[in-house]
């Protein structure tokens, strides 16, 4: 299966992913990133909507590593962008978000990538 690859039209076409993971499933979406020790540049990891929920709160605990997370709504329009999530948080509900990318630290400054812009996904 070819590796998910994200970028920013809005922003020069911007890369954000160059090979992530897409988690689609119930053990996918639970694993999340807990297994990762750290996301080099390039990494990424794409939570779809589930078949009951959308995903549109996430949760660092047990994680090891900070990390962004760019909430994204049906069209991969960033619904609202948050970087630096340190390990052991619990993040609040974000409304009309169906998907959640979740990036390097920094990712999302480095790319200027911010709440408005439509990202292009591909998988």
């Amino acid at each position: 299966m070819p590796a998910l690859r994200v970028t920013n039209p809005d922003r020069g076409d911007a890369v954000l992913v160059e090979r992530g993971r897409v988690a689609r499933n119930f053990f996918t979406r639970g694993i999340g990133l807990l297994l990762d020790s750290h996301l080099r540049d390039g990494d990424g990891l794409l939570i779809t909507s589930g078949f009951i929920m959308p995903s549109n709160s996430i949760h660092s605990l047990m994680m090891r590593f900070h990390f962004d997370a760019a909430f994204l709504d049906r069209e991969y329009r960033v619904v609202e962008a948050m970087g630096d999530i340190p390990p052991w948080r619990i993040l609040p509900v974000v409304g009309h978000a169906i998907h959640t990318l979740e990036l390097p630290a920094g990712k999302l400054a480095a790319t200027g990538t911010q709440k408005g812009d439509r990202l292009a996904v591909a998988y």
